[in-house]
């Protein structure tokens, strides 16, 4: 039970998130503190006030310092704040917070909001002039309902109020009474501060990331969230542009804080996309028709290169290197997961992936997505297997037996058929003395942990009243902002008796090759 103290700070950001969304709401269209220009401001006043609440969001730590400061981006970082709690009270009551969103009307409006116009400006598919006269639409101050100016009036710590007020007043009396000389340089030294500011009129990978994970956040274990985001019929489109987006930055470049970025960004695509797969009837035909299935084969072919660089200088690895290395396991992990998801709400979806061939060594042109053309493409299937096989080599890795679990499943279902006799030889193949016992013995590892993470949380991502579903479907509740898959971020299956019913059916039909 939770303690009292902590359930009335839980009912408190109850209330606080009916006012986020409120702001999320208004700032849609129109966000004055993207703003960054003086003569963007009818007055010099205005101007000022701007410029001083900026100083205080960063001096208070109300955004994290790599995302540029919007009303959108402070009301969306003070939802994250919400979903982030690791106390066991407040993860149960994530189910509350996603469905006060959805009925709030919010994730519509973030949906449509990220699908519309942060994502098509992240890839440059569209031109965007920011309204740099939002605040002068009219000469009259802003006031509240008791006439007082609204600019200058706002809750603040009595020394702020002070320092505030000196601003004001430096910044219009030039009376000849004198003139406040330290107001003057307290005004010009908050100026520059806020000019220095990056402008929060174009997405950046911190907001899209941070985006990314709030509707993750929304769509884990919640029917009416999955539907909602997948009602938009460019989401999936969408999804899937921004995926070959960071794709190609990643291969574009050696510099590994710049493929770390863009790492975090695809395991965050690719852990919403497993989400909405999750129980979905629709979304395995929109993905594959989208060619879905050809943009995540070139994950498989990324990861390869680079797993199999680093391994060759595993010894010199810096502390960057080493968390660019887990996030390479990291998209293994999820991009199995999805194609799990994939495959198990539609067996026929084995088909459509033994057609997908990709070249390990692509180096993404333009001319190849989404279909590789390389010559030397192989099927899909057998980097498959080939990444599960590399992950058992170094399964004295955590990260890299965990990836091996989930290709292992992966790779089980694919064969899992009799009539898809074509991915059995292919797989087979491809495992060292065609022994398909390493599988089974991933796989029965992987229903240990799945164990294990249904016992620790058990309940806490369930739904009341959900369908009950003869299947295995994963999902993942993000746990860091980096989107780091630890174990503690696996969401296990609504139902985890009927998913070991389904795996140890797989290792049955596994068993019989």
């Amino acid at each position: 039970m939770a303690k009292p103290a902590l359930m009335q700070t839980l009912v408190f950001e109850r209330q606080a998130l009916e006012m986020t969304a409120e702001l999320i709401k208004a700032a849609a269209t129109s966000d004055i503190l993207t703003l960054r220009h003086r003569n963007s401001f009818e007055t010099k006043d205005h101007y000022v006030c701007i410029a001083y609440i900026c100083i205080l969001a960063r001096k208070y730590q109300l955004i994290s310092d790599e995302l540029s400061i919007s009303t959108y981006n402070l009301a969306l970082s003070a939802f994250y704040g919400f979903t982030r709690k690791d106390n066991a009270a407040f993860l149960a009551m994530a189910p509350l917070l996603r469905s006060e969103l959805h009925e709030s009307g919010c994730l519509n409006l973030l949906t449509d909001r990220m699908l519309a116009w942060s994502i098509s400006l992240f890839v440059g598919s569209q031109a965007w002039t920011p309204d740099l006269k939002l605040a002068a639409t009219s000469n009259a101050p802003l006031l509240d309902d008791n006439g007082n100016d609204m600019w200058m009036v706002f809750d603040l710590p009595e020394e702020e109020k002070n320092v505030l007020s000196s601003l004001a007043v430096g910044s219009v009396s030039k009376t000849a009474s004198g003139f406040d000389k330290q107001a003057e340089v307290d005004e010009k030294y908050v100026c520059r501060s806020f000019e220095r500011e990056q402008s929060g009129s174009r997405p950046t990978p911190a907001s899209i990331a941070l985006e990314l994970e709030v509707l993750q956040f929304c769509a884990t274990a919640s029917e009416e969230s999955q539907n909602e985001i997948l009602a938009n019929d460019s989401c999936i489109p969408q999804l899937v542009t921004l995926l070959a987006k960071c794709q190609q930055d990643i291969v574009g470049t050696e510099r590994k804080q710049t493929v770390k970025v863009f790492l975090d960004i695809v395991v965050l695509v690719l852990q919403l996309l497993v989400n909405l797969a999750n129980n979905s009837t629709t979304f395995s035909a929109r993905f594959i028709a989208c060619d879905g299935l050809d943009v995540v084969a070139k994950n498989v072919a990324i990861v390869s290169q680079r797993l199999a660089l680093s391994c060759s200088t595993n010894s010199s690895q810096t502390a960057l290197a080493k968390e660019v290395s887990d996030l390479h396991y990291d998209v293994l992990l999820v991009t199995s997961a999805l194609l799990t998801n994939i495959v198990d709400s539609d067996s026929s979806c084995v088909v459509h992936i033994s057609y997908v061939t990709q070249y390990q060594q692509c180096r993404l042109a333009k001319n190849c997505f989404p279909k590789c053309l390389c010559k030397q493409r192989v099927p899909l299937v057998e980097l498959l297997t080939k990444a599960f096989v590399s992950c058992h080599v170094a399964s004295s890795s955590a990260d890299a037996n965990i990836a091996a679990g989930y290709l292992a499943v992966l790779l089980g279902f694919l064969m899992r058929e009799p009539e898809h006799d074509y991915c059995r030889q292919m797989v087979q193949k491809h495992l060292p003395q065609r022994n398909v016992d390493i599988i089974v013995e991933h796989i029965q590892k992987f229903m240990h942990i799945s164990d294990t993470v249904s016992k620790r949380f058990a309940g806490l991502f369930s739904r009341p009243g959900s369908r009950s579903h003869n299947s295995l479907q994963l999902g993942f509740a993000s746990s860091t902002q980096t989107g780091d898959t630890s174990i503690s971020s696996i969401s296990a299956p609504e139902n985890t008796s009927v998913a070991n019913a389904t795996l140890l059916s797989v290792i049955s039909s596994l068993n019989s090759v």
